[in-house]
């Protein structure tokens, strides 16, 4: 019985720390910029919820010209993770295109116990070309994805990077822009306003910045998701989503330093705990 229900309550964990886990795919925009050399961007992040560590993951972007490519990869931690197996993979590329970022492929590998969920995605022009998903999504209950939602969108991965604009990193305008997010199986927005700056702990940053940007998200669900499922409800009226932005290095970029993100079961945080970047832009981002 004891173990139904530790396992119950992880379960209930591994659903929240899927939420905060979206959460930390927030951060994407449209992209103005080339790279002179190549500029590297390395991440690490732990997650909490309500104060206890459950899972660490982060991220590597590569950006060379025109190009770019991001891997990431996050897991359960501790008990939840001896008991859950939980983890995910990402990897994208894409091109800077103009104005904005547009991805080339996505490909996405989680694992849940011995579950083992995959999707690889091709796209042009920011339309969804190919999709693979495995297994098959089961649209019972339901929103439908139509192909509609498959345009104008861009890759998870993709948006683990914000350009900064030429004002600099406290500018509220990085925080002015809606995200159309589609990871292959559930199409959403999310979308950032200016809410404050917050003191940080510069030596994270590399000791250059004491202060951030935070960005109030709002998650807006358009297709994908359980029609009427509460969980998706509560996240959609939650009001206390926040991103703080920070600068990363001299890139002309901007990462994720921490994530809050309030659950039916508490306070979830992701926290940027180490930050390498190295090269910068041949020109201000926008």
């Amino acid at each position: 019985m004891m173990s139904e229900s530790i396992r119950g309550a992880g379960k209930r964990r591994s659903r929240s720390l899927a939420a905060i886990a979206l959460a930390a795919g927030l951060s994407t925009t449209p992209i103005h910029a080339a790279f002179a050399d190549e500029a590297v961007v390395v991440t690490r992040y732990d997650v909490f919820l309500n104060g206890l560590k459950l899972g660490d993951g982060g991220f590597k972007a590569t950006m060379d010209g025109a190009s770019y490519t991001i891997k990431g990869n996050s897991r359960l931690t501790g008990i939840a993770g001896a008991l859950l197996k939980i983890s995910a993979a990402g990897h994208a590329d894409g091109r800077f295109v103009g104005d904005h970022t547009s991805p080339t492929g996505f490909s996405a590998t989680s694992v849940s116990g011995d579950r083992v969920s995959t999707v690889q995605m091709a796209l042009q022009s920011n339309n969804v070309a190919t999709l693979v998903a495995k297994p098959e999504p089961n649209m019972a209950g339901k929103v439908k994805i139509t192909r509609a939602h498959q345009r104008g969108v861009i890759d998870p991965m993709s948006a683990m990077l914000t350009p900064m604009s030429a004002k600099g990193p406290l500018d509220p305008s990085n925080c002015a822009q809606t995200l159309p997010i589609f990871n292959g199986r559930e199409r959403f927005d999310v979308v950032l306003s200016y809410k404050r700056t917050a003191p940080v702990d510069a030596a994270v940053l590399g000791g250059k910045q004491t202060e951030v940007l935070v960005c109030q998200a709002r998650y807006r669900p358009i297709s994908g998701h359980s029609a009427g499922k509460k969980e998706v409800e509560y996240f959609a009226n939650e009001t206390g989503i926040e991103l703080w932005l920070a600068p990363a290095g001299d890139t002309g970029m901007m990462v994720p330093y921490r994530i809050t993100v309030p659950t039916p079961i508490g306070q979830g945080v992701v926290q940027l705990e180490a930050l390498i970047a190295k090269g910068n832009t041949r020109f201000a981002m926008r």
